[in-house]
């Protein structure tokens, strides 16, 4: 695809529409692949796939991605949702052209940490999304078991061909993209990096913002899915405040610290293999696996 050196301008029937699109990371990209755009968080890639796969088609997939919806995880009954918020769009049957390129990049819709993290789990799980899980049972004092609770598909996203490509994808962001520095040397990592601005005051901020990194490993067979959020993240240098730089130190930290715990087998041991066996229904770090 090409990517317009890092400008593009929508048009609607031949015509300028709205403001243009940019790539804010100055990679400048001309004819890529579209893995490639992806693993250098691209947005006018973004925005032209978008804009090219329609509004509704776009809303079809956010949706099952799960985003506008709670996921009730923090729902105690029926009708109470504690402090989750279902996310949203501002009326989105007035999208324009404009507003569909940016919306394919992460602009003009308000997501939570949780939807982040389990629409990531679902492209780690072949494309299945599963409701989240905080605990896997509650037991007596002695260890009788009084609620057994049990991985729960919530929808199929995409189809498993598909989800498998966007790993592959996810692995080119930190292979050599704008999520080097999450690389690890025995585990192999997926990924994105994600740099919006604020919403503050009812206008975009132009100097704060909100950055974040959302990965899974070993990227060949996921057993742990990690988002990390910096809000406000501080400026030391160009680009410092970017997903990447900001949350990939501290996903890293996590992810290695996570890996001894679990008791992961490192790529060096297993020759990509998947790694050692786990008991049954041990999958919750990405929501659980389907058969």
């Amino acid at each position: 695809m090409n990517c317009h050196g890092g400008t593009w301008q929508p048009t609607v029937s031949g015509k300028p529409s709205g403001r243009p699109v940019r790539d804010v990371e100055g990679h400048g990209l001309g004819w890529v692949t579209y893995e490639d755009a992806f693993a250098k968080s691209s947005n006018v890639a973004a925005a032209q796939l978008g804009v090219g796969m329609g509004r509704d088609a776009l809303l079809d997939y956010i949706r099952r991605f799960g985003f506008l919806a709670r996921t009730g995880v923090l729902a105690p009954a029926p009708g109470r949702h504690g402090g989750e918020s279902a996310g949203g769009i501002g009326q989105p049957e007035r999208m324009n052209v404009e507003r569909l390129g940016r919306l394919s990049y992460g602009y003009g819709i308000l997501a939570t940490p949780i939807q982040t993290v389990m629409a990531a789990a679902a492209i780690a799980n072949d494309g299945v999304r599963m409701r989240p899980m905080l605990v896997r049972s509650l037991e007596e004092q002695d260890g009788a078991v009084v609620v057994q609770y049990e991985p729960e598909v919530a929808a199929r996203v995409m189809r498993p061909e598909t989800a498998a490509q966007m790993r592959r994808a996810m692995r080119a962001v930190v292979q050599h993209g704008t999520g080097q520095g999450v690389a690890m040397e025995d585990f192999d990592v997926a990924g994105k990096t994600g740099t919006a601005h604020q919403f503050v005051n009812g206008q975009q901020s132009s100097d704060k913002y909100v950055s974040t990194f959302v990965g899974f490993l070993p990227a060949d067979r996921p057993e742990l899915c990690v988002l990390v959020l910096a809000h406000s993240p501080a400026k030391r240098g160009p680009g410092s405040y970017f997903g990447g730089k900001a949350c990939g130190p501290i996903f890293k930290s996590i992810a290695r610290q996570a890996v001894n715990h679990l008791g992961l087998v490192p790529n060096a041991r297993t020759n990509g293999v998947a790694p050692v066996a786990r008991t049954p229904g041990d999958e919750a770090g990405t929501g659980g696996r389907t058969p």
